[in-house]
């Protein structure tokens, strides 16, 4: 896998993508389902039918009414200082995970390392260091976590590695030989198997000679695997656009600008226990299911979703990306060019991330408006898909995991410093049950 040469390389706000995990996204091609309306019922606002063997579930306007299920309430467990001992300093967060027994592991790409921390939030051990011999990385997601071990991802190795509760190394897994292209993602399921996202087009992998400014787009797929062969591929379908354009400096070197289409379209994906995937594409309020051979079972609508493109959002990004090219001119009028109205999309994002809490209901996060939001929204979605309301958390707290009582995730502050913060919630069981009832 050939790593980006050297230069600046801007991502755009609200992404999940680092400056060394490749792009971890998905564009999913529009799917229309034809045939008669069968079982048909209403819920309020929620029209739920058969069609052609395919679920449908319509929401008709019903975001800005939805109540708030839960009450967040501050957060009981905070890990990590500005200064003070490294174990507690932490740089760029990938993942924060609850292992079996209440402990707390945390994935940092700057220093290549997990950490174990109790419930409390006490350091208890760590592993990791660059390289690529066992416990040594070149980079780190955590694609899974059970009642015995944690899964780790790396990226640049193309590697699964197997550590037990105390991050003392059991497996190694090449998985170069999935696909025909790079794995960027994966996710572990509770058999033992997982899902690979693979990006299988090189138009994609920047090379090291000048190219001029281009909307690049690459193919990719979701394949489920056992051990380190395919068993089926799940989603075929359109890699997110990117803007490229690369050149040669005074001294010969290679410098380019490299990133997602501002505000372009990607599409968010986390995994079904059944070995299927739940995807949604992020211009529009869509979730669409697929089970294990990658069939449609269920597809869940918001009418009248998509938001067109906000001329102050464009301006503050465009301006924010010139800041950071400020005095290299081959910079600067790349990031012109990439903001062009010709290049720009006609709508903004609409959905900003996936979750799925430990009862099977579906989190979808709203896209907040760049570069600030009050809060960032959350619609929780029941484990059919139909809606229980919405919640809102601090606009600077990233959840990546939901509990049945809390959220725990990454905190930034006003210095740009993160931290691991947990935050319980109590359902209000009068609106929950209601909504349940209903279906």
């Amino acid at each position: 896998m050939t790593k980006q040469p050297t230069g600046l390389w801007i991502v755009p706000h609200g992404s999940k993508l680092g400056t060394q995990v490749p792009a971890a996204f998905i564009l999913l091609s529009a799917l229309t389902v034809s045939g008669c309306q069968v079982d048909a019922h209403q819920v309020g606002s929620i029209t739920a039918f058969d069609s052609a063997g395919v679920r449908i579930v319509k929401m008709g306007g019903l975001l800005e009414g939805l109540p708030e299920p839960a009450v967040v309430e501050s957060h009981d467990l905070h890990i990590g200082v500005i200064e003070g001992p490294e174990e507690y300093t932490f740089g760029d967060l990938a993942d924060v995970r609850t292992l079996a027994g209440g402990d707390i592991v945390v994935a940092d790409r700057t220093s290549l390392s997990l950490r174990v921390f109790d419930s409390e939030g006490r350091f208890l051990t760590d592993v990791g260091r660059p390289g690529s011999g066992p416990g040594e990385f070149n980079s780190v997601a955590i694609a899974g976590v059970d009642l015995s071990g944690i899964w780790v991802w790396d990226v640049w190795l193309q590697r699964l590695t197997r550590l037990d509760l105390g991050l003392e190394v059991v497996e190694e897994r090449a998985l170069r030989e999935l696909g025909i292209g790079p794995i960027t993602e994966v996710r572990m399921l509770p058999d033992g198997s997982g899902l690979a996202r693979i990006r299988y087009s090189g138009s994609g992998s920047f090379e090291p000679e000048p190219t001029p400014l281009a909307l690049v787009t690459d193919s990719l797929a979701i394949v489920r695997f056992q051990d380190s062969e395919r068993v089926d591929t799940i989603l075929v379908a359109v890699a997110e656009q990117q803007v490229h354009e690369a050149w040669r400096d005074a001294e010969g070197s290679i410098q380019g600008y490299g990133t997602l289409l501002p505000f372009g379209a990607v599409t968010l994906w986390l995994p079904e226990a059944d070995g299927g995937v739940t995807a949604a594409r992020s211009d529009r309020f869509e979730l669409v299911r697929r089970d294990h051979s990658g069939g449609v079972t269920q597809i869940s609508r918001l009418a009248r979703s998509t938001r067109p493109l906000d001329p102050t959002q464009v301006s503050e990004m465009r301006d924010a990306h010139l800041a950071i090219a400020a005095g290299q001119p081959e910079l600067l009028r790349a990031v012109h060019r990439s903001f062009e109205p010709t290049v720009l999309p006609r709508t903004m994002p609409v959905l900003h991330d996936l979750l799925v809490d430990s009862q099977g209901a579906v989190w979808v996060g709203l896209s907040p408006p760049f570069p600030e939001a009050s809060s960032r929204e959350w619609i929780i979605l029941d484990e059919a898909r139909l809606p229980m309301g919405r919640i809102e958390v601090g606009p600077d707290f990233r959840v990546t995991e939901v509990g049945a009582d809390y959220l725990l995730g990454v905190q930034t502050d006003s210095l740009g410093a993160q931290h691991v913060r947990r935050y319980p919630f109590r359902w209000v069981e009068s609106e929950r049950g209601s909504l349940r009832e209903g279906q």
